[in-house]
């Protein structure tokens, strides 16, 4: 065996052990308490589901500010033609009456479905958090300067603006998994 291959596999083995001394060291020396995101949460604490979802798996209850006929049954109309599961509804149960282009209305379990409900409104509708509300379903009450739902791609750019929701106060981010 020449000299330059006994080099080459003492170099070899010599960065075998180094890697694997690394990999060893970096291991057991993690000291993260949990790996999800929900570590630190407090007992009873309501979990905020804040993944953005496809809007076919999106529930929308549409309901009209405006003061305007059938504005809530076109806007679920559109919504629908986008692959929503939206509805429109008569009267908004907290009686809201919005002069922006709508107010997003949502519970823990919402969160992620509101951002883009909003990322369809340009990202300017108004939010609100209701703590008491009961599943991932999404109210959107439609403002008196609403004009027309974002296309495809003016939902994306708004979406990319509106950025990773963040779980509301009082609440604790679920971990992703």
């Amino acid at each position: 065996m020449t000299f330059a291959r006994v080099r080459a596999m003492v170099l070899i083995g010599a960065l075998t052990v180094v890697g694997l001394i690394v990999a060893l060291v970096t291991v057991f020396s993690d000291d993260q308490a949990s790996g999800g995101a929900s570590a630190g949460c407090k007992a009873g604490q309501p979990y905020a589901d804040t993944e953005i979802r496809q809007e076919d798996k999106i529930t929308v209850s549409v309901y009209n500010g405006t003061g305007r006929a059938g504005v809530a049954a076109a806007v679920a109309a559109d919504l629908s033609d986008r692959g929503f599961k939206a509805k429109a509804e008569k009267n908004d149960p907290n009686q809201a009456d919005v002069d922006g282009v709508g107010m997003v209305r949502y519970g823990p379990e919402g969160v992620g479905s509101a951002q883009v409900v909003r990322a369809y409104l340009f990202g300017e509708a108004t939010r609100e958090y209701d703590p008491n509300k009961k599943g991932a379903a999404v109210d959107l009450i439609v403002g008196k300067n609403f004009v027309e739902l974002a296309r495809l791609t003016d939902k994306n750019i708004a979406l990319a603006d509106l950025g990773q929701p963040e779980a509301p106060a009082g609440t604790c981010e679920r971990a992703a998994g």
